[in-house]
């Protein structure tokens, strides 16, 4: 019966999609907010104002759900910072394992943050699928939409860490016997 439940309060959503709500799918209208036994309205989601804590059968996935968007729009908003554009980008610095320590150890504190949040989220996730689906299905999804993401993470980790094991730097010009 859970399931059930959980689908009809998709095609609710679905629904005020389909007949022409303008409405972003993160954010469904009051009303279906209202529907799904919501203790906020949806339009509230975000860092300042927690999530909606839908009471409906998959509320606690869209709940995970919502946290990892909010997990990947910090890291595409770190990419965009001119410290990691600058001294991590995949070009001369990072061949060189020539950066600046300060900016480095500022975005290991980000990504960390970053990387042990992803750690609980895998995990409510994990036991929010299993819910409604079979452990392939779990399986499947993570693997589509969770585990990019946390390599993506791991590998900005490992390039600061490659980049914070220098202690010393040669002044510029860099010559290969420099390095």
């Amino acid at each position: 019966m859970p399931y059930f439940d959980w689908c009809i309060s998709r095609l609710i959503t679905d629904s005020q999609y389909l007949i022409g709500f303008n409405d972003s799918l993160m954010t469904p209208p009051l009303e279906v907010a209202k529907l799904l036994n919501c203790s906020q309205p949806y339009g509230l989601i975000g860092s300042a104002f927690g999530s909606p804590r839908c009471s409906y059968p998959g509320g606690n996935l869209l709940e995970s759900a919502l946290t990892l968007n909010q997990l990947k729009q910090e890291l595409i908003a770190l990419k965009e910072d001119s410290r990691v554009k600058g001294w991590m980008s995949s070009g001369y610095n990072v061949k060189h394992h020539f950066s600046n320590p300060g900016h480095m150890e500022a975005i290991k504190a980000i990504l960390v943050r970053i990387q042990t949040e992803m750690e609980d989220l895998q995990v409510e996730i994990g036991k929010a699928l299993s819910e409604i689906y079979d452990e392939y299905t779990v399986e499947e999804w993570q693997s589509t939409h969770v585990l990019p993401f946390v390599n993506e993470v791991d590998s900005l980790l490992t390039t600061c860490d490659k980049l914070l094991a220098k202690d010393t730097w040669p002044r510029r010009p860099l010559n290969r016997h420099d390095l």
